[in-house]
C-alpha cells in the first residue's frame, strides 16, 4: 500500500434489500473516509441499495449476470484502476467472485470472505454444493468472516480452514432503531389497533427457511376468544402468503401483513413481541433491530439467535409451534410493565454488544491490519470478535 488510504473492493451477490446487503451498507456508512476508500461490485442488476451506496460516495458496478448482458470487462478495468489493497466478498457467490477476481489483477491482493448464512441450505441444492466445494479453497482466503459462531462451527465441520476463522457479528444503528411512541401509534392506527392490544410480529420475506408456517401454527395455538393478541407479518410476499392461508385461519381479523419497503423502526416500535420463527438462520438482523427499539424477542434456537437474545427474551426449538406459542404466552402473562422492562434490557444489550459503534471498528481494524501485512496491533483492540470461535470464550 503506497498511501495512507486502504482501498477495498466489496463484491456482493446483489444490492437488493436483505440482511447481508444492509450490513454492507451500514459498514460503508460508518467507515472512516480518510482511512478507507471502497467500490462495490454487484453480480446482479442494480437494486435499491445501489442508489443508497452511491449516495454515500461509493461507486457501484453491476455485472448483470442474470440478464445475459455481462459487464465484466469494464468492471475489471475500473478495479485495476482502483488498485485495491483488499477484496472483500459478501455471501456465497460474492466470495467466489472475489476469489476469482484476483486472477485478473496484475498483483496479488488479499481476499476476505464474508459468510452471512447458516447451514444447511434445505431448499437450494446448487448453493449447498457451492458451499461444500468452497471448503477446498478456503485456505486461499486471508480471513473468513462469519456473522455467527454457529455458522463458523458448521463451516469448519465441512472442511473450511479453521485458521482463517474470524467472527464479527451484525451491528445495529441504535440511533435509527430506538423507542419511539409516535411511530408506534402511527403503525397501530394504520392497523386499527389500540396501544393496549398485544401485537406479535414476524419480519421476514416469505421463504421456507423463515418458516412462516411455524409462526401461523403458533398463532393458532395462542389465539382464543379471550386472548386479544394480534399478529403482524412484514416482508416480501407476506400479503400474498397470508391471503392464501386466510381460509384456514381461526378468528380472522387478528392477522395483518405489510410488504417490504416500510419504515422498519416504526414497524418494530409497533410490536410488543418480536419473533424469529426460522428453521435455519445465521444472525437475525430483525431481532437485533427490534431489541434496539426496546421490544423483547422470542427466537428459535438457530444460528446465533440465542447468543443475540442473551437470556433476556425466550429461546425455543425450531419447527416447534407449541413451544413458540408457550413462550409468547409467558411474556404476555408477565404484563405490560415487566415486558417493558425486558424491552429496556434488550436495548441495553444491543447498545453494549452489537451497536455499529462497536462492530464497524472491528472491520476497520481488520482492514487496516490486512492492508499493512498483518503487522498492525490495532486489530487486537477488538480481539473478542476476531478470535476463532472454537476457542473457549
Amino acid at each position: 500500500m503506497l498511501d495512507s488510504q486502504v482501498r477495498i473492493v466489496h463484491v456482493i451477490t446483489s444490492t437488493r434489500v436483505g440482511g447481508a446487503e444492509m450490513m454492507l451498507y451500514k459498514v460503508l456508512s460508518r467507515l472512516d473516509h480518510k482511512r478507507f476508500q471502497s467500490i462495490v461490485v454487484s453480480l446482479e442488476s442494480p437494486g435499491t441499495l445501489s442508489e443508497w451506496i452511491e449516495r454515500l460516495g461509493y461507486p457501484v458496478y453491476s455485472l448483470h449476470v442474470r440478464s445475459g448482458r455481462l459487464r465484466v470487462r469494464n468492471t475489471i478495468k475500473e478495479i485495476r484502476r482502483f488498485q485495491p489493497d483488499i477484496i472483500q466478498g459478501w455471501m456465497v457467490h460474492g466470495n467466489i467472485a472475489a476469489q476469482l477476481m484476483t486472477v485478473l489483477l496484475p498483483r496479488d491482493v488479499p481476499v476476505l470472505w464474508n459468510v452471512r448464512h447458516s447451514l444447511p441450505f434445505p431448499n437450494n441444492p446448487m448453493t449447498a454444493a457451492l458451499v461444500r466445494l468452497m471448503a477446498y479453497t478456503s485456505s486461499r482466503a486471508r480471513w473468513i468472516l462469519y456473522n455467527s459462531h454457529a455458522s463458523a462451527l458448521k463451516h469448519e465441520a465441512l472442511g473450511y480452514d479453521p485458521r482463517r476463522t474470524l467472527v464479527i457479528p451484525n451491528g445495529f444503528d441504535c440511533s435509527a432503531f430506538r423507542p419511539d411512541a409516535e411511530a408506534r401509534a402511527s403503525i397501530r392506527n394504520e392497523l386499527g389497533l389500540s396501544d393496549g392490544v398485544p401485537l406479535i410480529g414476524l419480519v421476514a420475506r416469505v421463504h421456507p427457511d423463515k418458516d412462516h408456517g411455524n409462526f401461523l401454527r403458533a398463532a393458532e395455538q395462542l389465539v382464543s376468544p379471550g386472548e386479544p393478541a394480534h399478529f403482524l407479518m412484514v416482508g416480501r410476499g407476506t400479503k400474498a402468503y397470508l391471503a392464501a392461508q386466510s381460509a384456514a385461519l381461526k378468528l380472522t381479523g387478528r392477522y395483518h401483513a405489510l410488504d417490504e419497503g416500510r419504515d422498519m423502526p416504526a414497524i418494530m416500535n409497533a410490536l410488543d413481541i418480536a419473533t424469529c420463527s426460522s428453521q435455519t438462520e445465521a444472525f437475525p438482523n430483525v431481532i437485533g433491530e427490534a431489541m434496539a427499539c426496546g421490544v423483547p424477542a422470542v427466537v428459535t434456537d438457530v444460528g446465533d439467535s440465542a447468543r443475540l437474545v442473551g437470556g433476556i427474551g425466550r429461546v425455543v426449538p425450531a419447527r416447534n409451534s407449541a413451544a413458540l406459542a408457550e413462550a409468547w404466552r409467558e411474556l404476555l402473562d408477565l404484563g405490560q410493565v415487566a415486558c417493558r422492562e425486558l424491552g429496556e434490557a434488550s436495548r441495553r444489550r444491543i447498545l453494549s454488544e452489537f451497536s455499529l459503534e462497536r462492530v464497524v471498528p472491528c472491520y476497520e481494524h481488520l482492514y487496516w491490519d490486512v492492508a499493512h501485512g498483518g503487522n498492525s496491533n490495532a486489530a487486537e483492540q477488538h480481539a473478542e470478535f476476531r478470535q476463532p470461535v472454537n476457542l473457549k470464550r
